[in-house]
């Protein structure tokens, strides 16, 4: 889901992993879900002044 994300290991040795900068291990078999955090809010970038894109048209 958008929420957590889910990690298989089918077989094998365990594997370490890093999800969003936390260390986890996934073991074979067991499988590990893991939240995913909100994006963080930013400020959409600015125009340089006199810089604003122009319209387009469509050609038909």
């Amino acid at each position: 889901t958008r929420d957590q994300a889910s990690y298989t290991l089918r077989d094998g040795s365990p594997l370490e992993i890093t999800h969003h900068g936390e260390r986890a291990t996934i073991n074979p078999g067991r499988p590990l879900v893991q939240p995913i955090p909100a994006a963080p809010q930013i400020e959409w970038p600015q125009q340089p002044k006199g810089r604003a894109p122009t319209r387009r048209r469509s050609q038909q």
